[in-house]
């Protein structure tokens, strides 16, 4: 009797030891993922590498199963698997505004205490993702234009180096157009900034619509846009103009200020630089506007 009761109590006191000390374990694997987070946390300016760093610490501690993030203008999904039992949504405050909220989905419904340890965990992410969509949106505004949310000059140089070395390792070619509205300074003085302003960005969006996947589309500033036209041959410039050409008749806008397009496009050649390339697009672009406006006109290497 005496050796049964020794062994309950043995038992009964390692159970009380072992709900005594879980918390405190509890607390440790929270500081230590709390400190891996904020080590990882650093690596990254962009908010979905750090969305992802998040959840992958995150799942240390909870059975988290995916997350998405929802800010003013941006949403960034993280999943890990296609099971959710669970949805709690927690919000992100900084200096006491909100900058979003992160959605959570759980393999299974969280206790109090766990849900408790998520709200913590989750206001780390607070000001390294708010810093993150502040070098976001400037990173946007130094490389797209702000009127037609079109890629700028800025941007264009980094594509433009893109292209070549795409060209050199598939030994393909690639075009360079260069685009003008005809009469456009009429419709500023006439009609002012405000209609100016539809009307670029009316065209902006026909250049968008009228090229393919890979090609990219330029405002390189007042009535001026440029296309790089990806893995081109001989006849890919002509096809994209006569698109845009027929897309520009079409549009009741533009046709009623009368608005046209004068284009001088050039392919690229092997020791191209920016200024060659953009060089013989740009004389062809005169030749165009020379000849009566609204045609295209090549250049002679890429004829």
């Amino acid at each position: 009797m005496r050796d049964a009761w020794l062994s309950d109590n043995r038992f009964s006191y390692k159970r009380k030891v072992s709900t005594y000390v879980e918390p405190k374990l509890q607390q440790k694997s929270i500081m230590r993922v709390s400190l891996d987070l904020a080590n990882r946390l650093q690596q990254s300016m962009e908010p979905e590498i750090l969305l992802a760093i998040f959840r992958e610490e995150v799942s240390k501690l909870l059975p988290i199963c995916g997350l998405t993030f929802h800010g003013d203008k941006e949403a960034f999904t993280v999943a890990m698997s296609d099971v959710s039992k669970c949805n709690l949504d927690v919000g992100l405050r900084v200096k006491g505004d909100t900058i979003g909220r992160i959605e959570y989905d759980f393999t299974h419904t969280l206790i109090l205490e766990q849900k408790h340890q998520l709200n913590q965990i989750t206001q780390m992410l607070a000001y390294p993702l708010y810093h993150a969509l502040k070098f976001q949106k400037m990173k946007h505004l130094a490389l797209n234009d702000s009127l037609t949310g079109l890629a700028n000059r800025n941007q264009f140089d980094f594509s433009f180096k893109d292209s070549v070395t795409e060209s050199q390792k598939k030994q393909v070619s690639f075009s360079l157009l260069v685009l003008d509205l005809d009469g456009f300074k009429r419709i500023n003085d006439e009609f002012g900034h405000q209609t100016g302003d539809l009307v670029l960005t009316t065209f902006a969006q026909i250049l968008v619509d009228c090229c393919c996947d890979g090609d990219k589309v330029f405002r390189f500033g007042g009535d001026e846009f440029t296309v790089l036209l990806n893995n081109s041959d001989k006849k890919s410039a002509r096809y994209l103009s006569d698109r845009i050409y027929d897309a520009v008749l079409s549009n009741n806008l533009l046709v009623q200020f009368k608005v046209s397009c004068s284009i001088g496009t050039a392919r690229y050649q092997l020791g191209d630089s920016f200024n060659s390339l953009f060089e013989r697009a740009d004389l062809a672009l005169y030749r165009a506007k020379s000849n009566g406006k609204n045609c295209l006109e090549l250049s002679p290497c890429a004829e």
